[in-house]
């Protein structure tokens, strides 16, 4: 014996807004992890970061240099001083951290083991040694 089941339009609609309600409530917990995540991620972008900052003088430590490129090795960031021998590398993951600073007449140097931990801001002064160039005459 066969037995027939007639979809009553009442029920129809009772079933649609279950299902809708229920798609509403998926939405807004899909909505709610998304802004979670993105807040978190946030979160730990900006706690876990430091900065590298110094300032660049000539031989004697008295003068500023400005144009001084300072290349940071890890990271292959490059600043070059402004008018106050200042540069400043920002956004660092905590670690060790190697100086290559270059400037015309002047010795190039290399500064190993700038350590960054977090939220640290590492400031550093640089003393250039001054080139002599010899002439034959």
């Amino acid at each position: 014996m066969m037995q027939h089941f007639a979809i009553m339009p009442w029920s129809y609609n009772l079933i649609r807004l279950r299902v809708s309600s229920t798609m509403k409530i998926s939405l807004a917990l899909v909505r709610i992890a998304l802004v979670t995540a993105i807040t978190f991620t946030c979160f730990c972008i900006t706690a876990f970061s430091g900065e590298i900052q110094g300032t660049v003088f000539n031989g004697e430590g008295s003068n500023k240099l400005s144009g001084v490129k300072v290349q940071l090795l890890e990271t292959g960031q490059k600043d070059i001083t402004d008018a106050e021998g200042k540069f400043v590398f920002e956004g660092l993951q905590p670690g060790d951290y190697t100086l290559l600073v270059t400037a015309l007449g002047y010795r190039t140097m290399t500064i190993e083991n700038v350590v960054i931990g977090d939220n640290q801001v590492g400031g550093t002064r640089i003393n250039l040694e001054k080139i002599e160039f010899l002439f034959n005459e």
